[in-house]
């Protein structure tokens, strides 16, 4: 409750202050992204092999669906904030380049970290949960903490259309 009316209060005060917290957030989250990513790269706990098998798995062994949202609303802020169309254009690669950069990290992590991810995917309901197990084996508590902080600040950020 606290922050719906947090936002709510933001919402009240204007759109610059709103879109000052909505860049604060997504820096945040690709800063999680980027430091998760590091510590993948350059930890002896992942394995290129653990990411088997490359080809042939199920639709359904996706580890981070969840992560591919938003993407919808830059038209609607594009359109809210009057932006030029070059500027549009500009911002819809960025977002489609950083969306794919944040999906694929979130896979790769967790395929290289979890000796047997695909196993594990069968025997959890909620796939998600395999990202925290690979970000808490690679950084311990600090991983943990730095995938509630992108996971929140992607799920903060995600405008509601009437924000704009």
């Amino acid at each position: 409750m606290g922050i719906l009316i947090l936002f709510g209060i933001l919402n009240i005060l204007g759109v610059k202050k709103a879109g000052i917290v909505q860049t604060i957030l997504a820096a945040l989250l690709g800063i999680s992204v980027v430091t998760l990513t590091i510590a993948a790269l350059v930890s002896s706990k992942t394995s290129l092999a653990n990411m088997a098998p490359w080809w042939g798995f199920h639709k359904s062994d996706a580890i981070a669906p969840w992560a591919y949202v938003g993407f919808d609303t830059i038209p609607q802020a594009a359109e809210e904030f009057k932006f030029s169309y070059k500027k549009v254009s500009g911002i819809m690669i960025v977002a489609i380049i950083f969306g794919c950069f944040v999906y694929t990290a979130n896979n790769t992590i967790t395929a290289a970290t979890l000796e047997n991810w695909s196993d594990l995917i069968v025997e959890s309901a909620s796939t998600p949960w395999l990202l925290l197990t690979a970000a808490e084996c690679l950084l311990g508590t600090l991983g943990k903490i730095l995938v509630g902080v992108a996971v929140s600040s992607a799920a903060l950020s995600y405008p509601c259309p009437d924000q704009f």
